[in-house]
């Protein structure tokens, strides 16, 4: 059963040519209280720098992606941008597939509509520079010239060490089954079993949800949306077993 329509990958084949304006970016150590431009309109930081207004009005910001959550990094200007926020960890055992697909889809979609993207964590060098690395790739860069053009544009990111593996095969068919399920802790489908709620197998290029009738509203919610975002960046159909 498909949840959401699919898209071709025509148009992602070819990778843009690595360029950095050494007007806009320079390789030196980047203080943390200021932003750094990866493309036109997307920037990364620590949340220092993404709390502080001055700042982001000189960049033009309109919409703020938050990486570790607002109970970690508080969204305080929420009358003046478009705030995301997911509740991603930096833990190399964490398998952070559905947080990449999350995010890319927010920074896709802020762009599209024309708007200028702040990615940021706490020191905006682990999990910031993990999502930001498969949006390159996703655009078509591979995953070492993904890190170049990052690290040229900002020396400070450092992903932690799993989640450097994880990029590594981020576009890549595996055939060994894996297993997400919900987290309450996270709001999101993890590596991390439970005994309750819906979970997501991922075997080769074939994506199943099995939901079960006790799964709340949200579960459901994330569920579907997962599923969704999983058709569209893998070009194929997922499908549902209700239980």
């Amino acid at each position: 059963m498909s949840t959401g329509a699919i898209i071709k990958r025509k148009g992602r084949l070819r990778p843009p040519i690595l360029q950095v304006s050494y007007q806009v970016v320079e390789k030196t150590k980047s203080s943390s209280c200021s932003l750094c431009k990866i493309t036109p309109s997307l920037y990364i930081s620590s949340y220092e720098a993404a709390k502080n207004p001055e700042l982001l009005s000189s960049a033009s910001i309109t919409h703020i992606l938050n990486l570790a959550g607002e109970s970690k990094c508080p969204n305080l200007l929420s009358s003046s941008y478009h705030y995301f926020s997911l509740k991603m960890p930096d833990n190399p055992k964490i398998d952070i597939l559905f947080f990449l697909y999350f995010a890319i889809e927010i920074i896709i979609d802020s762009i599209r509509c024309k708007g200028k993207i702040l990615v940021h964590c706490v020191k905006g060098t682990s999990r910031t520079a993990a999502v930001v690395l498969a949006y390159l790739m996703i655009q078509g860069y591979n995953e070492q010239d993904a890190y170049l053009y990052m690290n040229n544009a900002n020396p400070n990111i450092d992903p932690n060490f799993g989640f450097v593996c994880q990029l590594k095969e981020f576009r890549e068919i595996k055939d060994e089954t894996r297993v997400f399920y919900y987290s309450e802790k996270y709001e999101m489908f993890v590596n991390v079993e439970t005994q309750f709620g819906p979970r997501i197998e991922i075997v080769g290029n074939s994506c199943t949800l099995f939901l079960n009738d006790e799964a709340s509203v949200i579960q459901r919610k994330i569920a579907l949306q997962s599923l969704r975002l999983w058709e569209m960046f893998n070009c194929t159909s997922a499908s549902i077993v209700y239980m």
